[in-house]
């Protein structure tokens, strides 16, 4: 069976987001929806962080260091996982854990690259993504990441260039016909 995933910005998923898909999927598609953010819909914790910079090289060696030795399958860690290429992505899963790895981070390269992490956990007591979390984000760690909101990422997404739906992109355009922005830019003068 062929798994899709979609991971939206911060603040823009959960509920709202899956009942707006939901009247969509037709049972003889074979498709089902997962809230996996929903604890109670999967019985299971699933944690969703991504780990950027502007050198692949500085991701990487953050990925190595920090994030793969403190995820637990079993009686292991996955340090020695190879990490996915660019567009591709890589699943381990391991009794009550499943970690999906994406060789992306959402946003367009010319602002960052890296890897997203989504960490499911069945067991509670499972404290892979925490550990993860800790190893990142602590006081002591001399590469200094930084923990990102979604101002943050709503920051960098424009600098990017990418639009984003419900404030520059919304369900109301229709392309067919004159829109009230087309009016606006008549009106826009810029000055440089």
């Amino acid at each position: 069976a062929m798994e899709a995933y979609m991971i939206t910005s911060p603040g823009h998923g959960g509920s709202a987001l899956f009942n707006r898909l939901d009247p969509f999927v037709f049972p003889m598609d074979g498709v089902k929806l997962v809230d996996m953010m929903n604890a109670a819909a999967g019985g299971c914790s699933t944690r969703v962080f991504t780990v950027a910079a502007t050198k692949m090289k500085n991701v990487r060696d953050t990925v190595h260091k920090l994030v793969l030795p403190n995820i637990q399958l079993g009686d292991a860690s996955i340090g020695d996982v190879a990490l996915p290429k660019r567009g591709q992505c890589t699943r381990i899963s391991s009794g009550s854990i499943e970690v999906v790895v994406l060789a992306s981070t959402f946003l367009p390269e010319c602002i960052c690259t890296g890897y997203t992490f989504i960490i499911s956990e069945k067991d509670a007591s499972s404290s892979s993504s925490a550990k993860v979390w800790d190893a990142l984000t602590a006081e002591q760690n001399e590469e200094a990441p930084v923990e990102l909101g979604p101002l943050e990422w709503d920051t960098l997404r424009i600098e990017g260039g990418w639009p984003a739906y419900g404030w520059e992109m919304t369900g109301d355009a229709d392309p067919s016909s004159t829109s009230d922005t087309d009016n606006a830019m008549e009106d826009t003068a810029v000055v440089g």
